[in-house]
């Protein structure tokens, strides 16, 4: 039987139509159903698959560190969104802590790394709680390496974020509970995003001044969010990576569009402390992205340390990571990590025939892989970071770099 339709009623079910259209588009990732694939459940090293976050692509997530007695009672929760990474933390009484992730793209069913054009990742409801006997406060951190931006409400007032260098953190700081998951709160929210990475550090924390342990849900939707009032918080630095080839220093600056940066300065140092300016760049108009070069014509010395001034339109000041390089004379079977006992961070020069991919992981002394990393170098001396190691345990660990058919190893000491 036909059914007939008033004018009206079909004005009615279009703006229905296009309401439900437009209140929910699909996640750029979809996370769910993980299977732990190495290690002891819920201990440091442990590592989960998340099949098919797309297609053909997997997620392996890593627990690498836990602070302030945190406990993960469930690397996903089931309740909130599906396509969202929801550890399920447990704060205890008067405790101030973190639980640290390593993220990684992999080829699907292998544990090949693989480059993601973009990678958006959004905290929800980074909310808390009066309990009456104190309060509970959530926070969440990223680590998503050089350059990439963050966005959110400044106007909000219930989360303060910060960007140091790479890392960017958003901490709660109004204890207002929100129930349930959803994206309705934007107060409550940021946005972290980056291009062409494949390996990333996620950090769920929490304090808790209450009387008793709080059982919280968090929630990473994988997915780019627009804010009222918003600023994108960004230095623009897509990327910076560098070589030595002879006495020449060829430094490779990426700037994003949407940089609102008005010049970088190009800065360098002989003993990594004191540094002293050696060239200018102008950005032009911020619509432009672009992809620079500064070579050192003159970077003779046996340490090298460059980095980059970055001067925003309205005259702040922010600055990159340092790259290193070491002379080739220095470095043994062409790699040198240094110093050779860390805290936080460390440098790797590392000498390569050609522009090609290596790999880098980091060992302990059980032979459990507690970092991951791919990273592009060019031919020559390439100066690399090794940064967000403070995480670890303090001990003995190898590094090992796979680059082509050579493979390079070298004990560090973490304190």
């Amino acid at each position: 039987m036909k059914q007939k339709f008033t004018i009206r009623q079909i004005v009615l079910t279009s703006f229905i139509l296009i309401i439900s259209i437009s209140g929910y588009t699909q996640p750029d990732y979809d996370f769910r159903n993980p299977v732990l694939e190495s290690g002891t459940g819920y201990n440091v090293g442990a590592t989960y698959r998340f099949s098919d976050t797309k297609p053909g692509i997997d997620a392996l997530v890593t627990i690498t560190g836990y602070s302030g007695g945190l406990i993960l009672e469930d690397i996903d929760g089931g309740s909130g969104y599906v396509e969202a990474f929801q550890p399920v933390i447990r704060i205890p009484s008067g405790s101030n802590g973190f639980i640290d992730f390593t993220i990684v793209f992999v080829i699907g069913g292998t544990s090949t790394p693989m480059i993601q054009t973009e990678v958006p990742a959004t905290p929800i409801d980074v909310d808390g709680k009066d309990y009456g006997s104190g309060l509970v406060w959530e926070s969440d951190e990223f680590d998503m390496g050089p350059g990439g931006y963050v966005n959110y409400d400044m106007t909000g007032g219930e989360i303060v974020v910060t960007q140091s260098g790479n890392i960017v953190n958003g901490t709660n700081i109004a204890a207002i509970d929100y129930p349930g998951v959803d994206t309705t709160p934007r107060q409550v929210m940021f946005t972290v995003v980056n291009s062409n990475i494949s390996t990333f550090y996620y950090r769920v924390g929490g304090k808790n001044t209450s009387s008793f342990s709080q059982r919280r849900l968090r929630s990473v939707y994988f997915k780019k969010f627009w804010y009222n009032n918003a600023l994108l918080a960004t230095s623009g630095l897509q990327y910076f990576s560098g070589v030595n080839n002879s006495n020449d220093v060829k430094l490779s600056i990426g700037i994003s569009s949407n940089a609102y940066l008005k010049s970088i300065v190009v800065e360098k140092s002989t003993d990594g402390k004191k540094f002293s300016s050696i060239g200018d760049i102008i950005i032009g108009p911020n619509s432009m992205a672009y992809n620079e070069q500064y070579v050192d014509h003159y970077a003779t010395e046996k340490a090298k340390y460059y980095r980059l001034k970055l001067v925003s339109e309205n005259g702040a000041v922010s600055y990159s990571k340092t790259l290193v390089f070491i002379s080739k004379t220095s470095s043994i079977n062409g790699l040198k990590v240094y110093p050779n006992i860390i805290q936080s961070d460390a440098n790797i020069s590392l000498i390569s025939d050609k522009k090609q991919v290596a790999t880098l992981n980091l060992y302990d002394f059980s032979g459990r892989m507690v970092k991951h990393q791919s990273i592009q170098v060019e031919q020559g001396n390439n100066g690399i970071k090794l940064d967000r190691l403070d995480g670890l345990t303090d001990g003995n660990y190898v590094l090992v770099m796979n680059i082509g058919s050579e493979r390079y190893s070298q004990q560090i000491v973490k304190r």
